[in-house]
């Protein structure tokens, strides 16, 4: 097992500070912000908040699929929370192997529970852990900040490849073409769903069926859970088809840097485009140019091989879409954060692994080699 670097005085005081921020709101109504472009959220559709204090950010629960929120109630040995009216993927504690890991080696965000924020005269509010009374009412994760106490923070986010996908299950024939009217459709069926929480107009949980999704009768048997996790791994290969995830096993999501004499800001469509020889030679630039980010490299370096670690013993888990992190200062690289996040598409799978499931091993490993060499 690789030893962690050793964590900067700096680094220690600024967990420290945060670690004092008290995890309930004892009943008090806390205002939140949305994040966007201008909180550098560049990527990714998940609806997020933060407090004014910037302490914690709050990621929505998606109705059609609670099971980031039961992975991280896993992950840190609290009670699964009661998600009666949400859709959960078929994880528990025995289907992990060495689950305590994660957090025994820093991988993943602090967790501080499942909160209940509210949309009331067009603002958003932390609730704390009360029961849901209305409409205009939603259960969110909550976790640390990664940019708390930055002056200037950078960004870059990594999306990884899949690791142990089930490609066998099958409901039917069915063309490339309708999958990719199927992706299409969804999508705009999620912008809508997502667009009615952001302005507050949402009046009932949304609802789809196969037929909505253009998709033949052999498909009609399926609940919008598992509908959904399938349009989902549709997606993650066209996406990887059309980016570096395929050969590289990872592709950059986004990025936001201000360096002296260059910046760096690539947003996620942009991001989108980027070739392998040009996503090489931007880690490298980034990386390996700047002596200023040879911390932030060389504990990249130990991050991912802790990582590697982990999922190469998870014979039984099946890991879609979930990404790096990595948030630093820009004014002190010193105090920097890198994190594994966005467990949404975690899911048991009795298929036993082979040499050449997991593309997400191949993206650490190339990573490491890129960065490394």
């Amino acid at each position: 097992m690789s030893v962690q670097l050793e964590k900067s005085a700096q680094s220690i005081e600024m967990e420290k500070s945060q670690e004092e921020v008290p995890e309930s709101n004892l009943g008090s109504k806390i205002p939140l912000e949305i994040m966007g472009e201008s909180q550098l959220k560049l990527s990714g559709t998940s609806f997020i908040l933060r407090d004014f204090g910037r302490n914690f950010v709050y990621k929505v629960i998606k109705t059609h699929s609670a099971t980031e929120a039961v992975f991280y109630s896993i992950a840190y040995r609290i009670p699964i929370p009661h998600l009666n009216d949400f859709r959960v993927n078929n994880i528990n504690p025995e289907v992990f192997d060495n689950i305590s890991y994660l957090i025994d080696n820093d991988l993943i965000p602090l967790f501080y529970g499942i909160t209940t924020i509210s949309y009331e005269d067009y603002r958003w509010y932390d609730l704390g852990h009360v029961i849901d009374v209305s409409a205009n009412t939603f259960k969110a994760i909550k976790l640390e900040n990664l940019m708390y106490g930055l002056e200037n923070p950078g960004v870059i986010d990594i999306k990884l490849g899949s690791h142990n996908v089930n490609d066998d299950q099958c409901y039917g024939e069915i063309d490339d073409k309708i999958k990719v009217k199927s992706v299409e459709l969804w999508r705009e069926l999620k912008n809508k769903y997502h667009n009615s929480v952001l302005n507050g107009t949402l009046k009932s949980h949304p609802n789809f069926n196969a037929s909505d999704l253009g998709l033949p009768e052999s498909y009609n048997n399926l609940d919008m859970h598992t509908l959904f996790m399938l349009i989902k791994t549709w997606r993650q290969k066209q996406v990887a088809l059309e980016t570096t995830e395929q050969e590289l096993g990872f592709r950059i999501t986004s990025i936001y840097i201000q360096h002296p004499n260059k910046n760096y800001v690539i947003t996620s469509n942009e991001a989108k485009t980027l070739t392998k020889t040009q996503t090489m030679d931007l880690l490298d630039n980034i990386f390996k140019k700047d002596e200023r980010m040879e911390i932030i490299r060389l504990n990249l370096i130990s991050f991912l091989e802790r990582l590697s670690e982990w999922i190469n013993l998870q014979k039984s888990i099946s890991i879609v879409a979930s990404s790096i992190l990595i948030i630093f200062d820009e004014s002190n690289p010193n105090l920097h954060k890198i994190k594994w996040i966005d467990f949404t598409h975690i899911d048991h799978n009795s298929t036993p692994t082979t040499d050449n499931s997991s593309n997400m091993i191949n993206g650490i490993n190339n990573l490491m080699s890129i960065i490394k060499s």
